[in-house]
């Protein structure tokens, strides 16, 4: 099997693992975060290399946001709590008391430290299971090689 179609077979797996972690988790309010999973193999020579992308400052899930209590919420910012508002049925007049109590204090899985069981568990996963089976399949072609060969 080729590299690269391993990788997306992995990769796949990858992007259904931290959606369905997100989910787990409670972060899915909007699903936002999750449909903006998406990855992509790229070829340069021979080096293949897997990208992984989400949505801007997609980690946030994972580490929670910092305050920044030197800025304003930004039009991006409020935009994004506003969803997040309307997704939790939540009265649309708190988006700015959210959105300025985050730049004051950051956000509370920011406050609490953060957490490791949504990117993490997948990521090690990927990285562990797309190591072993490169090196199987680099091993069988290696071995089919040395069988090919004449001996003189």
């Amino acid at each position: 099997m080729e590299i690269s179609q391993l990788l997306g077979e992995k990769g796949q797996k990858l992007v259904n693992d931290i959606q369905r972690n997100l989910a787990a988790a409670g972060k899915n309010a909007t699903g936002d975060t999750a449909r903006s999973l998406k990855f992509s193999i790229e070829q340069n020579g021979s080096v293949t290399r897997f990208v992984l992308t989400g949505r801007p400052f997609f980690n946030v899930v994972q580490t929670g946001r910092r305050p920044t209590p030197e800025k304003k919420p930004s039009r991006e910012m409020i935009d994004r709590i506003t969803a997040w508002v309307k997704a939790k049925n939540i009265d649309l007049s708190a988006v700015w008391g959210i959105a300025t109590k985050i730049q004051q204090e950051g956000t509370k899985l920011w406050q609490e430290g953060g957490r490791t069981d949504i990117i993490n568990p997948a990521v090690d996963e990927f990285i562990n299971s797309a190591a072993r089976d490169i090196l199987a399949n680099e091993a069988e072609e290696f071995k089919i090689k040395i069988q090919d060969m004449k001996w003189q």
